[in-house]
């Protein structure tokens, strides 16, 4: 499943790419470089997918093997909040959506890579399946020795039949608002795990069409 997995989700976006990059070697529009942004455009979003695609699995591989060693230290929930932000800041811009912050100062004894995927996972997911001009509301709170954080969306929202697919692995929720959204599946089995290594859980609230709420609690003390 792995291998089919893979061998799928990149071979799309390495056709076209190679594909641009014949038309531009046949200089179909001239020489002048500036005729072919749209091309260098187009495969760096490709590329940018199957980036994302490689360190999901190997997030997951090596969470199921037991190679990575987790390193607790104290992490700011908030800091790596607005790290991520920032760090998918020209998505947000491009797809003219609002952020809405409603976040504590919050630390937890944690490993600092394991809250950045699952962080990572939440914002990004709350920008693909948004609607352009959308909003994304972040809230995060502690209280009772544990943490809260939660990521809203106004986007295309998941059937309740489908919320219990949403994090078993390499499972998509496939119908035609989601068809040219890349992903391969993975990024939320690999939060799942990270999520139970902190005696946590998570929890999903959304409707077609009125967007989604994706929230997780975390024992502060990893």
């Amino acid at each position: 499943q792995f291998i089919s997995i893979l061998s799928h989700e990149l071979k799309s976006p390495i056709a076209a790419i190679s594909n641009y990059l014949k038309l531009m070697e046949k200089r179909i529009a001239g020489n002048d470089i500036e005729a072919y942004d749209e091309f260098i455009k187009r495969s760096q979003i490709r590329i940018k997918d199957m980036e994302k695609l490689i360190f999901d699995l190997l997030d997951l591989t090596r969470i199921e093997s037991g190679e990575k060693k987790r390193e607790l230290s104290p992490v700011r929930i908030d800091s790596v909040i607005n790290e991520s932000l920032a760090n998918f800041s020209e998505d947000i811009l491009k797809r003219n959506i609002s952020v809405e912050k409603n976040i504590a100062e919050v630390e937890i004894q944690a490993d600092k890579t394991e809250i950045e995927i699952i962080v990572n996972n939440f914002i990004s997911n709350a920008i693909k399946y948004n609607i352009d001009g959308g909003k994304i509301t972040i809230g995060l709170t502690t209280g009772d020795g544990a943490v809260k954080f939660a990521v809203g969306d106004t986007g295309i929202g998941i059937g309740e039949k489908d919320i219990g697919r949403l994090f078993k692995e390499f499972s998509r929720i496939k119908n035609e608002k989601t068809m040219n959204i890349s992903g391969s599946g993975i990024g939320l089995s690999t939060v799942k795990k990270i999520i139970s290594m902190y005696n946590g859980s998570v929890n999903v609230e959304s409707e077609p069409g009125k967007g989604s709420v994706f929230s997780v609690i975390l024992n502060k003390q990893g």
